[in-house]
């Protein structure tokens, strides 16, 4: 699920009211699995300089944590995990994760994981 984009198929246009939505949606149609969810934070990025979509960015991870904490789904925090362990630095371009990046997550992903099966 894409769900940054608005209809139009614009990037970053989506209202936090309809990013809920979407999310929560996507949410409610995989609970009746017997599959844990993870929720993977938007990864902002870090171009030296630019703030255009930083406050957009914290405004949608803020509602991913609020809508896993009202699930009680797991979230992985790839945002904290990026930002903490280099930041710019694992990034191929202004958006996209690199291998070490991936690493970074893949991290992340295997201790929220580990949490799960505890």
């Amino acid at each position: 699920l894409n769900d940054l984009y608005d209809v139009k198929g614009d990037i970053g246009n989506v209202s936090i009211m309809d990013y809920k939505t979407n999310i929560s949606n996507a949410v409610d149609l995989a609970e009746p699995s017997d599959k844990r969810l993870v929720i993977l934070l938007n990864i902002a990025y870090f171009k030296e300089g630019c703030t255009n979509g930083t406050s957009k960015i914290f405004a949608w991870n803020k509602a991913l944590s609020e809508i896993a904490y009202t699930k009680k789904i797991a979230l992985v925090d790839a945002f904290t995990a990026l930002e903490t362990n280099g930041g710019p630095g694992l990034l191929d371009d202004i958006l996209h994760p690199g291998q070490n990046g991936h690493d970074v997550i893949a991290k992340s992903v295997i201790e929220v994981l580990k949490k799960q099966l505890e």
